[in-house]
């Protein structure tokens, strides 16, 4: 029963990435010309450009999340999302190699089974966790910087710019991750899209609560023509009360969270230096 199932698995294992592998290198015409053609350029990664990845793997496997978190890590436009799905079929299907690789490996039943199942868990989650990662970070460094820009649009509204030519302006001048995505609303706005519609793409391309609240005020103002100075002071404000309280409630909760290393580790250590040679000398006079 054991080898009927080891076969069973080995075989669904190397189909799948037999027909990974097929779709990864046959999916276009003259794909191995384009592979070692493109291979000596400069950029070793130009060659994954004429790589078709395969539907069966996009659409079960990356699925809706992976466009989403790809735009929110700020990769949409310096590097191509095929090339990164790419990548990512050729990480799964080295996983299933080892996978099997594996089987054959160990003797016992239960070794095979961790030993695949880590091999197939690594490929598959190492790399969303990766882009995840990057979101988060990327998300944490636009909600705090976020509060410094809206004062910089503020003053610039109130020196009387309207709130287009203020991010025109603000575009040129910033040099972190807001400068690309300035210059990606300034994009939109020339193409021709409103102001409502460039803020929500902004919105989209960031995971951070902050930057989504931030949009929706301004569109709102924007529609109802309210002040957008007082929109933009009521958002500032409120953003650094929001960073104060969460800084203050993660003071407060610093002193209950060392309690278990204060308990479990230091105190029983501090017993140790004190009372040890005490208890050395006491079995020595014995």
């Amino acid at each position: 029963m054991q080898e009927v199932f080891l076969r069973f698995f080995v075989s669904i294992g190397g189909a799948f990435s037999v027909y990974l592998l097929v779709g990864l290198f046959l999916g276009r015409n003259r794909a191995y010309q384009a592979f070692f053609s493109k291979f000596s350029a400069k950029n070793p990664l130009l060659f994954l450009d004429s790589i078709k990845v395969s539907p069966l793997f996009e659409r079960m496997i990356a699925g809706r999340w992976f466009r989403l978190y790809f735009s929110q890590a700020g990769f949409v436009d310096s590097y191509p999302p095929e090339r990164f799905l790419v990548l990512y079929q050729v990480f799964c299907c080295v996983g299933l190699f080892g996978a099997m690789l594996s089987l054959g490996l160990f003797s016992s039943l239960l070794s095979k089974i961790v030993s695949a199942s880590a091999c197939i868990a690594l490929a598959f989650i190492v790399p969303k966790l990766w882009l995840l990662a990057r979101v988060k970070k990327r998300s944490l460094f636009a909600a705090r910087t976020l509060p410094a820009l809206i004062d910089t649009l503020r003053m610039q509204v109130l020196a009387g710019l309207n709130l287009e030519t203020a991010i025109r302006t603000l575009a040129r001048h910033r040099t972190d991750i807001w400068q690309y995505e300035l210059e990606r609303s300034v994009f939109h706005l020339d193409s021709g899209l409103s102001l409502v519609e460039t803020l929500a793409r902004l919105q989209a391309r960031f995971g951070a609560e902050d930057v989504h609240r931030f949009t929706l005020a301004v569109s709102q103002a924007h529609t109802l023509g309210a002040s957008i100075s007082t929109i933009l002071k009521i958002q500032s404000d409120t953003m650094r009360l929001r960073r104060k309280q969460f800084a203050e409630e993660r003071a407060r909760a610093a002193s209950v969270k060392i309690s278990v290393p204060l308990v479990f580790l230091i105190f029983p250590a501090l017993l140790i230096v004190y009372l040890a040679p005490a208890i050395i000398q006491v079995l020595r006079l014995r």
